[in-house]
């Protein structure tokens, strides 16, 4: 397993809500329901069932890693053009990842 799926899993056994990341007022609250092998299964706040896959988030992680930082539009525009909030939100709850959330939602890696 990936050490960014290891994260994914982790994130599952410690949380049951998480609420999406914002430039606004507009956070939403969703449900994480199921852990795969290949991808992840989470209920939006209007209890529709979206299914991430697994090489969303790695990627998306994976560039976080290498480059230092990655934002929400580029998570969207290049690894997930459907569920750029959802990883985001999810990635920022890794214990080596933070956040800002203007003028732009922006994660950083956290070296040690």
């Amino acid at each position: 397993m990936s050490e960014a799926w290891e994260k994914v899993k982790k994130v599952f056994e410690n949380k049951e809500k998480l609420w999406t990341l914002s430039e606004g007022k507009k956070k939403r609250q969703f449900e994480l329901i199921r852990f795969f092998n290949k991808y992840i299964t989470i209920k939006t706040s209007t209890d529709k069932i979206r299914i991430i896959y697994r090489q969303e988030i790695e990627n998306s992680y994976e560039h976080l890693i290498k480059n230092g930082e990655i934002t929400r539009n580029e998570i969207h525009e290049n690894f997930s053009p459907r569920n750029p909030a959802y990883i985001a939100t999810i990635i920022a709850n890794f214990e080596d990842a933070t956040h800002v959330a203007k003028p732009v939602i922006t994660l950083y890696f956290v070296q040690d």
